[in-house]
């Protein structure tokens, strides 16, 4: 059914990997259909997961961390990172990750049996066994023990406060699922105050929120007319959401918000979802990403 309407529209957007299997990961359904296919769970997390750097300390976890801001080098980035969810979102952002300069021997995927080792490539799928590591940690509790970044792309009240205190020094918290987070803002708080969180709520600074991404990912894509949305398309929109929130905040957007001031920095390092400079800027680095990298179909 979908060859037999593909070309009569300018692109899919689906809200469910369910909705086509053959799409999964970015599959090769996305190379062969004339119409440009986007997945909101996958294009709208994983370019958002990784924040730029509030805290003005020396390169460490944050610096790398930062949407590429210093330009991550496979060879130096050692933050230890956990991914709680074994689904699209989750592989699609550890995807990113790597292709951000991580090595996957830092990252750790815990999936509903527990971390992701070797020992489990047999029982797994492939996207989940590409990010099997050697190691002997079984839980969710054994991996987050000493970890730098914790994102959850899984279920509400995973993550306990215990887990949270075993964390390293400043932790990068990203509780994203909705309607309850992993773990709550104020559960973190009060046991960590020098944590760095981002929820999936908007009743929350820093809401991790899929239409800062993916619409203007797709709108650049469909006026490259681009015939995949590839990895430089998608560092692209990492660097001008990074960007973006480090510029100062116009009169009309506080008004929205209701408040005096947003300026960068814990409370205020992920663009708002109204933010009108979203689709100027956004679209215009993913048209210029898909030019450079050869997949336009532009004549």
């Amino acid at each position: 059914g979908i060859d037999f309407i593909d070309g009569a529209v300018e692109g899919w957007n689906l809200s469910s990997q369910n909705a086509m299997p053959h799409a999964y990961k970015g599959g090769s359904q996305t190379e062969l259909l004339k119409s440009q296919i986007a997945s909101m769970p996958q294009g709208g997390t994983f370019v958002m997961v990784a924040p730029p750097n509030p805290y003005r300390c020396p390169p460490g976890p944050y610096e790398r961390i930062s949407m590429v801001a210093h330009h991550l080098k496979a060879n130096n980035p050692t933050a230890k990172i956990i991914v709680a969810g074994g689904g699209s979102a989750g592989i699609a952002t550890l995807d990113l990750l790597v292709s951000l300069g991580f090595k996957k021997e830092n990252m750790l995927l815990v999936d509903r049996r527990g971390v992701v080792s070797k020992e489990q490539i047999s029982i797994v799928n492939k996207y989940k066994a590409a990010f099997a590591v050697d190691t002997d940690k079984k839980t969710l509790s054994d991996a987050i023990d000493g970890a730098d970044v914790f994102i959850g792309v899984a279920r509400g009240n995973l993550v306990t406060q215990e887990m949270i205190k075993s964390m390293a020094k400043k932790p990068i918290i990203f509780a994203l699922s909705n309607p309850d987070p992993e773990i709550s803002v104020e559960q973190v708080f009060a046991c960590r105050e020098d944590a760095l969180m981002a929820t999936g709520r908007s009743d929350f600074p820093n809401q991790v929120n899929n239409v800062i991404g993916f619409p203007y990912i797709f709108r650049g894509a469909l006026d490259a007319n681009s015939k995949i949305i590839n990895t430089e398309m998608k560092i692209a929109a990492v660097h001008a959401i990074k960007d973006l929130a480090k510029l100062p905040v116009p009169e009309s957007l506080l008004e929205v918000y209701q408040v005096e001031k947003l300026s960068f920095g814990e409370d205020y390092f992920i663009p708002k979802p109204f933010d009108p400079r979203l689709i100027e800027l956004i679209p215009k680095a993913i048209y210029d990403a898909a030019i450079k990298s050869g997949v336009s179909r532009l004549k």
